[in-house]
């Protein structure tokens, strides 16, 4: 996370960085490149958080459905003993 914030906030606020991409061609490509990879850092990051949001929405639902589940198996063991 620091790399990301360093890369993605504190590059912009560099003067450097723009007076740069005036010397030549190939600093403006390499400086698009640079932005790129940021850009695939953030959206690898987004992703990331997703999945983590996904992942304690399945454990919150899972704990709330407990009682329930134990009510099933508590109901489908009384009736597997009534059977003959």
């Amino acid at each position: 996370m620091a790399t990301l914030e360093m890369l993605t906030k504190k590059i912009y606020q560099r003067p450097e960085f723009y007076v740069e991409l005036y010397e030549s061609p190939t600093n403006v490509k390499r400086r698009s490149v640079a932005m790129q990879a940021i850009s695939v850092m953030m959206d690898r990051d987004i992703y990331l958080s997703y999945v983590r949001a996904e992942q304690i929405m399945a454990v919150l639902l899972e704990t709330k459905l407990l009682p329930y589940q134990d009510q099933v198996a508590t109901e489908i063991n009384r009736l597997s003993n009534k059977a003959p």
